[in-house]
């Protein structure tokens, strides 16, 4: 096993351009963040004040499953998809302009 130095960079504008895996990590956690909250919200939303004849939890479950899996399968598919958009917009302007916290890991041979 190799040993990795990690040098970071505080503060600085970089340009940077994802792999397909790595944009898709990212999206993934946006999806899946974005799927939950609005799962719950549903969820809080669809909460009886008075008795119903509706039946709540399987009101819950389909909430729960058609929504988080919805979202979650829809955003993933977009994200796919604009990813042809994303490498073509890097390759024109050689990588995503972007500001914040990075670090570069450097493999020692």
């Amino acid at each position: 096993m190799t040993d990795a130095q990690v040098e970071e960079s505080y503060g600085h504008t970089a340009r940077i351009e994802l792999s397909f895996g790595s944009y898709m990590r990212l999206a993934l956690f946006i999806s899946v963040t974005f799927a939950l909250f609005i799962t719950i919200v549903l969820i809080l939303l669809g909460q009886p004040d008075t008795t119903s004849r509706v039946n709540t939890a399987h009101i819950h479950q389909w909430i729960t499953l058609y929504t988080f899996i919805g979202f979650l399968l829809f955003n993933l598919f977009s994200a796919a998809l604009s990813f042809l958009v994303y490498r073509a917009w890097c390759q024109q302007q050689h990588g995503l302009t972007m500001k914040g916290k990075f670090a570069l890991k450097t493999d020692d041979y």
